[in-house]
């Protein structure tokens, strides 16, 4: 509705141009202070080579609180200003760099053509202290052999055994009673057991 209302009135280019425009100047301004801060670093790096230690650690930080800053960049920035903060003998800010360029870039390792020995060992005991800050990463848990438990049978009701037991009783003494008998049966006896062995 807004670019209708823009087109209705015969500004409708005019509007995608002003778009067009914000978008350039963010982009160019951005684009400014990317160049700016890359001009600092590389005037930081010729201080530090020259041994103005102290004026290369302002120039970085000017360039560390700048917007829209890449990680890379912040990376390049922490290396040299912990380099900068060892030659200067403050191993406690040269540490903090450390430990903030190691939160963005955990498998950085100081080569041997840029940095001295004597750095990458700073650099050594500083990772191993921030290795040993992280939290741990959780187990994954140990499967334990399910163990079957067997649950106990139910005993039978004995309330439906009297009833199951008793219903048989009766149903078998009507039926005795029905069935219609000879009345000069001869009663059949059977012999006794044998007696218990001795």
């Amino acid at each position: 509705m807004f670019l209708r209302f823009f087109h209705w009135r015969g500004i409708h280019c005019t509007a995608n141009v002003a778009v067009l425009c914000i978008g350039l100047v963010t982009f160019a301004s951005a684009q400014a202070q990317d160049d700016q801060c890359r001009q600092q670093r590389q005037q930081a790096l010729a201080r530090f080579r020259a041994g103005a230690n102290a004026e290369a650690i302002v120039l970085l930080n000017r360039c560390l609180n700048q917007a829209g800053l890449n990680d890379s960049a912040r990376v390049d920035i922490y290396a040299l200003l912990s380099k900068a903060h060892l030659a200067i003998k403050d191993s406690a800010a040269a540490a903090r760099d450390i430990l903030s360029l190691l939160d963005l870039a955990s498998e950085f390792v100081p080569n041997a053509v840029d940095y001295t020995p004597a750095y990458r060992r700073f650099f050594q005991a500083v990772k191993r202290y921030w290795i040993a800050q992280q939290p741990a990463k959780p187990q994954p848990p140990i499967e334990q052999p399910v163990e079957k438990v067997e649950t106990p049978k139910r005993p039978r009701s004995k309330k439906w055994l009297w009833i199951g037991g008793g219903g048989a009783v009766a149903t078998a003494g009507i039926v005795y009673a029905i069935i219609p008998r000879k009345k000069n049966e001869e009663k059949v006896f059977l012999p006794d057991p044998p007696g218990r062995p001795q």
